[in-house]
Parts: C-alpha cells; sequence; structure tokens
C-alpha cells in the first residue's frame, strides 16, 4: 500500500504525538489535579496509532519491527509502574516472571508499547486473513477491557483504533468518522475516561500534517519514551524530597 505521507510529514506526526504525550505524562506524574493537562494529552494515543501503521506499511522486517517494541516494552515497564503511581510488589514480581513463562495477571495495565504491539499484530493477523486469531486476541482483550481490568493501556479502545487506522488510513472521511463512533461507544460502555473524546482533536493532525523541514534521527522517538518517564519521576521525587 502506497501512502501519500512524506518523511517530514511523519516526523511533524511523531513530534506532536511525544509532546502531547509528555504533557499527558506531566498530568499524571506532578499535576494530577489538573485536568487540561489530560485532556491535551488525549491527542497523543491516536497519532501513535496512525504511525505504527505506517511503521507497519513500510517496514522491511515486521518481526523486528515487534521485537524492537516489545523489548522496549519491557524495559519501560518497571520505571513507568513507578512513575504512574501503580508500585505494587506483586506487579513488579508478576511481570518479571511474566517475561519467562507468559503474562500472568496483573493490577494493573502493561505500558503503551505492548498496547501498539498488540495491534501490530493484529493487523499483520488482518491482512493475512488469520480472522481466528484475530479474533481470539480480541476477545481477551475486550473482555478484560469490559471487566474494569485493562491487560494492556488504552485496553480494547487502544487497539480497536490502531486497526481502524489501518483499514482507513488512505480515506480519512471515513477514518474520523469511525474513530467518532469508537470514542462515542466506549465512553458509553464506561471503558474509557469521559475525557478520552477528546482524542478526536487528533485528526487535525492527520488530515494536513506539515513538512517538518527538521532532522530527527529514528532512535530519537524510541528513546524519548524511556528518557521522558525517568525525568518526570525524578522530577516529582526532587519535588516530595
Amino acid at each position: 500500500m502506497n501512502l501519500s505521507i512524506t518523511k517530514e510529514q511523519s516526523n511533524f506526526i511523531k513530534l506532536i504525538a511525544i509532546l502531547t504525550m509528555l504533557i499527558d505524562h506531566m498530568g499524571v506524574i506532578l499535576f494530577p489535579d489538573v485536568i487540561v493537562f489530560r485532556i491535551i494529552g488525549r491527542i497523543a494515543f491516536p497519532l501513535f496509532a496512525y504511525q505504527i501503521v505506517v511503521g507497519y506499511l513500510n517496514t522491511k522486517n515486521i518481526k523486528k519491527y515487534m521485537v524492537r517494541l516489545l523489548l522496549l516494552g519491557a524495559v519501560c515497564q518497571i520505571p513507568y509502574y513507578y512513575a504512574m503511581n501503580n508500585y505494587n510488589p506483586y506487579n513488579i514480581q508478576n511481570f518479571i516472571s511474566g517475561l519467562f513463562t507468559g503474562f500472568a495477571t496483573i493490577d494493573e495495565p502493561l505500558n503503551i508499547l505492548f498496547t501498539l504491539t498488540i495491534g501490530l499484530i493484529c493487523i499483520y493477523l488482518t491482512e493475512r486473513k488469520h480472522y481466528i486469531s484475530l479474533t481470539f486476541i480480541l476477545t481477551i482483550v475486550g473482555v478484560m477491557s469490559f471487566n474494569g481490568s485493562d491487560i494492556v493501556d488504552y485496553g480494547i479502545y487502544g487497539v480497536f483504533t490502531i486497526i481502524l487506522m489501518y483499514t482507513y488510513i488512505k480515506n480519512y472521511k471515513y477514518l474520523i468518522i469511525s474513530f467518532l463512533l469508537l470514542n462515542i461507544a466506549v465512553i458509553y460502555a464506561d471503558i474509557q475516561h469521559h475525557y478520552q473524546f477528546y482524542s478526536i482533536m487528533a485528526m487535525i493532525f492527520l488530515i494536513k500534517p506539515i513538512n517538518l523541514k527538521l532532522k530527527i534521527p529514528g532512535w530519537f522517538f524510541y528513546l524519548f519514551y524511556p528518557m521522558h518517564i525517568a525525568v518526570l519521576y525524578g522530577i516529582k521525587m526532587w519535588l516530595v524530597m
């Protein structure tokens, strides 16, 4: 599938995604009572979902792409627990053992990199018409979301967002309509907070992305995730002390 998006436009979308994610996590870690941080942060995930699809369509080795996301997600998970106020010795112990035995049940969701990986697997299965495996994954993630115990950040909402991005990546009219309906559905079903509806603002950056005349190394976006969590957590500990 050929996309009309340029590398410069892709970098612009990535930059907006990480900046709005930074604002969102500042709200979670440093300013939990200031809702505007979380509202602005709703822009981030749809942009990451879009970029994961772009990466999928452009990568020469999908398996290496998946492994790279999984490894980074695993490295970031324990700092993520600490930073997001989800520190629980049981969660950490269970996560570490799960790396060797398969993911066990945990009280808090895994970070967004695992969400992106599951979404990546789902569009891989969709493209190859492995519908039984796809249904199995969506059923597990969906049941856990409706039970209020998401296995990954954003749960079934996040996975469906990635699938929608893949399905309508070349038809923004249908993408906006389907994404709007998805947001209404998950809020009505009470599996996402009401301010998640503001994520529809992300469509503004996808419809007409700017050609960002700035060279950004590919590794920067991978490094930013663990680094910004570590820095924000460090600031939080400094303020507490």
